[in-house]
């Protein structure tokens, strides 16, 4: 009897084992709005994404790929070759730990994490992506569009080619060899990426990758939204300098007169807040004084002030949170003391570290008062 039921057992475990998806393979997922391909640990891949009309092929051959989670978009795989039609607007690619390679022919913007080993990125397909290389040693060639990550160690964007140590050096924004030049009191100032990826426009120019510490101009329009950026700005007119760290947010940079001059950073980028009619405004305020935010980190010491639409916070050496919602401008004091000035009561609020205020529009104060 036991070495029936042994035998049983042994058999069912060699079926499992042979069983498709029961070895390694990689999926493929999608829905309305994207179309993802997650590479399986272990794998070294060679993808290729090619597209014929609405059409979107993968190809790894000899690789094994699982389309259970794509529903009825994909056809059958069939040694390592699956199309796709899912009339998505975004595509996923995320590889593994191996030495892979992916091939880009698809005009659907998208995301690609290379993950960990050294990777090849060929993306030069005329759409925009975003690309996140991983560890080890990499290399991207990609169209001019595209952005980066800062664990891409060599990137081709077409004619121009970024490595470790080298750049333009010119003050565009994307970084340049050795030292940065000292900021300019009311002309530059001088930004560095701390971590991730951070974006650089320069007014009337497009926007770059900040890949190292560069001199930008007052206007330009900085990207924190995937990092952090240190900044230095002049202090005064001797020389001295002040610095602090901004993150997860886009702002303009502005510089104040004088000889004691306060370096400003303006809230940009869109807040969707809509108009309603009156019955169903009250509603509208708080459920999208929730959700539509725009918003800025900051740490640092020196005459540094955040702007939002509906107030401006200074700071006393701290960290500090400054966001634009629909019903105000909210600031969060993490650290030191924050001076709010609030634009509709004209009144300065000093706001100490565990503490909070926000600065109501007219039709959220009136709304409170009811």
């Amino acid at each position: 009897m036991y070495r029936r039921i042994h035998h049983v057992a042994l058999t069912a475990a060699l079926l499992l084992a042979a069983a498709p998806g029961a070895a390694h393979a990689a999926k493929v997922d999608a829905n309305a709005s994207w179309l993802a391909f997650k590479a399986d640990t272990g794998e070294v891949n060679d993808l290729h994404a090619t597209q014929n009309g609405d059409s979107i092929t993968f190809e790894d051959p000899g690789k094994t790929i699982n389309a259970r989670g794509a529903g009825s978009v994909c056809g059958a795989p069939e040694n390592g070759k699956i199309t796709c039609t899912p009339g998505a607007r975004e595509l996923k690619i995320a590889l593994d730990d191996g030495d892979d390679t992916y091939t880009s022919q698809v005009s659907v913007t998208g995301k690609i994490d290379a993950g960990a080993g050294a990777d090849r990125v060929l993306a030069r397909d005329g759409v925009s992506e975003e690309i996140a290389c991983g560890t080890e040693t990499d290399f991207a060639e990609i169209d001019p569009l595209d952005v980066t990550d800062v664990d891409c160690e060599t990137v081709d964007h077409g004619g121009t080619r970024d490595e470790p140590g080298d750049g333009t050096g010119d003050g565009d924004g994307s970084g340049g060899a050795g030292t940065p030049p000292p900021p300019q009191l009311g002309r530059s100032v001088t930004v560095a990426p701390a971590r991730g990826v951070v974006t650089v426009r320069q007014p009337g120019a497009r926007t770059v990758v900040l890949r190292a510490g560069d001199d930008i101009p007052l206007g330009s329009i900085v990207d924190t939204r995937r990092g952090a950026v240190t900044l230095t700005s002049a202090a005064d007119a001797n020389g001295k300098t002040q610095t602090a760290r901004f993150s997860r947010g886009v702002f303009k940079v502005r510089q104040t007169e004088g000889t004691r001059p306060v370096t400003e950073l303006v809230l940009k980028g869109r807040l969707a807040c809509g108009k309603k009619s009156a019955r169903s405004r009250g509603k509208l305020i708080a459920a999208r004084g929730k959700r539509a935010r725009r918003r800025l980190w900051g740490s640092g010491h020196g005459r540094f002030r955040t702007r939002g639409r509906r107030s401006s916070a200074t700071v006393r050496g701290t960290v500090w949170l400054t966001e634009d919602r629909c019903n105000g401008t909210y600031t969060k004091v993490r650290r030191g003391v924050v001076a709010v000035k609030d634009f509709r009561t004209g009144k300065t609020q000093l706001v100490r570290a565990g503490k909070s205020y926000l600065a109501q529009t007219k039709r959220a104060a009136r709304r409170k008062r009811r």
